[in-house]
């Protein structure tokens, strides 16, 4: 059976004649039925591909591999896609990594740390900071655009130069303050947590960390603490006169209490002093950068009263 007559036959356009020879052709073998079964499923599954005049074999295999080109560039398609997306995933690696690193080059913190000396800083502001012993400040090397900002462990005091579009904060345990230029002396206590503020000049802001809304404006003079177990902060004035005496090495007492006269000198010469007596022993005198025992000595003398050492711990009573 021809070729062509098989085309017309699919494609419904045989002659009676052709029709009769291609039914005789069919029953004449099996082989001859699956050739033209082959021929027929070929016919469905490339849409038509015998519509033409003549049944072109290569043009079917034309088609087939047409079809099978389309599904390659699809995936080669998808691996491109894929491709692009891992690269372009890279290049966000990269990009952040630098910025990341430019940011933490940038953004490169300096401590000091005073040891058992007061130590004076000097900040690239212009700003200067007195620590006290035993503390520690932490700064950028470089100032951000929007604040001067650093953290204090330990006592310092701070002289604050003055920029208005550029405030000045420092951060110790839960609290913050924040200037634009001013004096003041911050002390950290890292056992309770608790800090003391004592206002020297100008005017600072006070305020739990995270408690924007709750701020507390001091003036010279005033005196702020912020009490760790309680995790609140009082405010009043400075009555102790000696708040600095650890920067300027100058005791100063006028009818101040025993009780707070020991606390002073406690602090100041880093012993424990204590008294029996009560508050209506007062004392009023000026030590500068004096042995502990001279100012004992004149306080025994000055108020009549005895002083023992018991393990360390000086004792005053009469």
């Amino acid at each position: 059976m021809s070729q062509q007559i098989i085309e017309k036959i699919l494609s419904n356009s045989a002659s009676g004649i052709e029709q009769e020879q291609f039914t005789i052709w069919l029953g004449e073998s099996e082989e001859n039925q699956r050739y033209f079964d082959q021929a027929k499923t070929i016919w469905t599954r490339l849409d038509g591909v015998y519509n033409k005049t003549v049944f072109d074999i290569e043009l079917a295999k034309l088609k087939v591999q047409s079809k099978v080109l389309r599904k390659q560039e699809k995936i080669l398609r998808a691996k491109w896609r894929y491709r692009l997306a891992v690269a372009a995933s890279i290049v966000v690696l990269l990009v952040s990594g630098f910025f990341i690193y430019n940011q933490t080059k940038r953004n490169k913190y300096l401590e000091y740390s005073s040891g058992e000396a007061t130590t004076k800083i000097e900040l690239i502001d212009g700003s200067q900071v007195w620590l006290n012993k035993n503390s520690t400040l932490k700064l950028p090397e470089n100032f951000s655009r929007k604040d001067r900002t650093v953290t204090l462990n330990g006592e310092a005091y701070f002289e604050v130069k003055r920029d208005e579009t550029k405030p000045f904060k420092v951060i110790a345990g839960k609290t913050v303050t924040k200037v634009m230029g001013t004096s003041f002396n911050i002390e950290l206590d890292t056992l309770t947590g608790n800090v003391k503020l004592n206002v020297n000049s100008g005017k600072v802001t006070f305020y739990r960390k995270h408690r924007l809304g709750k701020q507390n404006y001091l003036t010279k003079g005033a005196f702020a603490q912020y009490l760790g177990n309680e995790n609140r902060i009082m405010i009043g004035n400075n009555e102790s006169l000696n708040y600095l005496s650890w920067k300027t090495g100058k005791l100063t007492f006028y009818d101040t209490p025993i009780q707070q006269v020991c606390a002073d000198l406690s602090k100041f010469y880093g012993v424990k002093v204590s008294t029996k007596l009560d508050n209506e022993s007062i004392l009023t005198g000026t030590f500068e950068n004096e042995p502990l025992e001279n100012v004992l000595s004149v306080i025994k003398l000055s108020l009549g009263v005895e002083i023992e050492e018991d393990d360390g711990v000086f004792v005053i009573s009469r």
